[in-house]
């Protein structure tokens, strides 16, 4: 009998599995690329340019240099920088903040696999913070749905150290006319329980369909008759609850909603 095989899921490789089964199939079983659009690999090197110059801020490091040639980069850094001064600030003496700060949880022999932008921990509470230069989603439901979200809140209670409610997960979107704009989420049993739930069903699935692959049988095509989760544009501030979100959200005109993947 073939030894199952061990998969690193992340919140993209998890997305890809629960929408699209063949081309998880493709890209992480048999290391086929997809094709990828010029405008999705523009977005994503413009995500990894920001990521590389804050962790370079927040390790002391200097950044004149890269921002001289990069004026819409320099703008969204001197914006964060002005909404959430405290991220660049240093840990206090009972307090850990680590800048992509990696996390791996096993599950049904699979490793769950998490890198947050920075973790902000103290004896009493949590935050996992997130920089990101896709544009505000209209609803809060584009976000607290995503994997990135159910996952780094799930990964991060599993560790033992903090229950779900000494949680959060803060979303610092760059992309805007004016200073970034933030989305919290806060983190509770019942939304931990779902997520276990699903998860669990979701990996269960994977070992089935696995043990079909090693035995000829592709996995099955796309299951969900939609796209990929993405964040749509909006302009305004919000705050949501992970599990009762207000309906006091403002949604923009469909008609003005640029599309944007959410990417680092």
């Amino acid at each position: 009998m073939q030894q199952q095989r061990l998969i690193h899921l992340t919140q993209e490789s998890l997305t890809l599995l629960e929408n699209s089964p063949q081309k998880f199939q493709k890209i992480h079983l048999e290391k086929n690329e997809m094709p990828f659009s010029a405008i999705n690999k523009k977005q994503q090197d413009i995500g990894n340019d920001f990521h590389t110059i804050v962790k370079q801020l927040l390790m002391g490091l200097p950044v004149s240099s890269l921002l001289s040639n990069y004026p819409h980069l320099r703008h969204w850094v001197e914006g964060l920088k002005k909404a959430v001064p405290d991220i660049f600030t240093p840990a206090s003496s009972d307090e850990l903040k680590e800048c992509e700060y990696p996390c791996t949880l096993m599950m049904e022999g699979h490793l769950l696999s998490v890198v947050y932008d920075l973790l902000i921990a103290s004896p009493e509470k949590a935050e996992i913070v997130e920089w990101t230069t896709s544009k505000m989603p209209a609803k809060p439901k584009f976000i607290r749905d995503n994997w990135q979200t159910r996952l780094y809140l799930y990964v991060l209670a599993e560790q033992g150290d903090y229950k779900p409610e000494e949680i959060s997960m803060t979303y610092w979107f760059v992309q805007s006319e004016g200073l970034p704009q933030s989305f919290k989420f806060t983190y509770n049993t019942v939304q931990h329980k779902k997520t276990k739930s699903h998860l669990l069903q979701l990996v269960g699935q994977l070992n089935n369909w696995l043990l079909g692959w090693q035995a000829g049988t592709d996995f099955p095509p796309s299951i969900q008759q939609k796209p990929l989760q993405e964040f749509p544009a909006s302009t305004h501030t919000l705050v949501a609850n992970s599990t009762e979100p207000s309906q006091e959200y403002f949604i923009p005109n469909l008609d003005e909603i640029e599309e944007v993947t959410i990417s680092h």
